[in-house]
């Protein structure tokens, strides 16, 4: 009876550690040329206190070999090549607190539509999967009509650099604004009308980049800012 008692709480403490960081699936569009294709996607910590750990990436077997890729995580953005957590650098996450990720892919000129998986560990080697999420990159040269390219040029803000306020030009197709930091975490996330005003007095001085979703969330387009 004592061992079935204790087998059912390792059971309830390992369910605990599984359950306690989530990992958002994404997609996004890009052209074979560019040399940066970014997913953005939070991993939220569900737990009461800090959480420490590792991440990979995981390419599908069918993923062009050539794509190379990089990773923003809670500590800094890594260089291209770099697809597993460095050991001596593991992601934070205090209790409670959402952080926004990057993946980013250079298609060097290859168009595929393929994805990875974005792996949180316990730890550096011989872990277990924690949480994972798809991430999958449509990389093609065709230009879609609902995003005109001459649609996405002509949007900028201003003024920028910025001293407390700023506008979007060209801005009715944008529904959601998200400001992030230069390590990537979200600082700001705002419904959008044509024509609003958005207020960053809040910010800190420094670089940020301004991210603009459609209706349909995705992305517009993302200018850097530059706060004052």
């Amino acid at each position: 009876m004592r061992l079935t008692f204790y087998t059912l709480a390792f059971m309830l403490l390992t369910t605990g550690l599984f359950g306690q960081l989530k990992v958002e699936s994404g997609a996004v569009k890009g052209k074979s040329t560019s040399e940066r294709v970014a997913l953005y996607f939070t991993v939220t910590n569900t737990s009461d206190q800090e959480q420490i750990f590792y991440w990979d990436l995981e390419r599908s077997a069918q993923m062009p070999s050539d794509w190379e890729l990089s990773v923003c995580d809670t500590n800094t953005c890594y260089d291209w090549g770099s697809e597993s957590c460095p050991c001596d650098e593991p992601a934070k996450l205090a209790s409670g607190e959402e952080y926004t990720f990057i993946v980013n892919v250079d298609p060097n000129g290859i168009e595929a539509n393929y994805g990875v998986d974005f792996r949180l560990l316990d730890k550096c080697e011989d872990s277990k999967v924690l949480d994972s999420g798809k991430l999958t990159y449509n990389i093609s040269n065709a230009v879609t009509s609902e995003k005109p390219k001459s649609t996405s040029s002509s949007i900028v803000i201003y003024p920028n650099p910025t001293f407390d306020t700023f506008e979007v030009t060209e801005d009715s197709a944008i529904k959601t604004i998200a400001i992030y930091n230069i390590v990537g975490k979200k600082v700001m996330s705002v419904e959008h009308r044509a024509g609003q005003l958005h207020d960053v007095t809040t910010l800190d001085e420094g670089i940020y980049l301004v991210r603009m979703l459609d209706e349909t969330n995705e992305v517009v387009k993302v200018i850097r800012m530059t706060k004052e």
